[in-house]
């Protein structure tokens, strides 16, 4: 029996478990992305200075980085990955999915691969 324990989450949470199961020899704990994100999020605003920022449309600057503040909520978490999520963030438990599109990084990379011969940090960089 597995007596070691990894926390994982995401697709491949469920597509490699067996994978890590047996080349790792660790028990695969899986836990809710989503959750998991909008905990560490919180966790950062909380404790580490110019993790986020406000934007300012008509600002000089534009944008304005924020300390830290334990009165975060309400907030809008952008999540890109893959995909891209928008999550409205009331509480410590209290969030939403409100929008997002399957067309992010993903689709940025898989273009960017097709149409030049840039690396990733290349293309980031464009």
């Amino acid at each position: 029996m597995l007596d070691k324990v990894i926390k994982v989450t995401g697709g491949g949470a469920y597509k490699y478990t067996e994978l890590i199961n047996r080349k790792l020899g660790v028990q695969v704990d899986k836990e809710d992305e989503m959750e998991c994100l909008i905990k560490g999020c919180n966790f950062l605003l909380k404790n580490i200075a110019d993790e986020a920022f406000c934007y300012l449309r008509h600002g000089n600057p534009e944008y304005k980085f924020q300390g830290v503040d334990s009165d975060i909520f309400p907030y809008l978490l952008v999540n890109i990955g893959s995909g891209v999520s928008l999550c409205k963030v009331e509480s410590e438990s209290k969030f939403e999915r409100i929008g997002g599109t399957s067309t992010g990084g993903g689709t940025f990379w898989g273009l960017g691969s097709l149409l030049t011969s840039a690396k990733v940090k290349q293309a980031i960089n464009l």
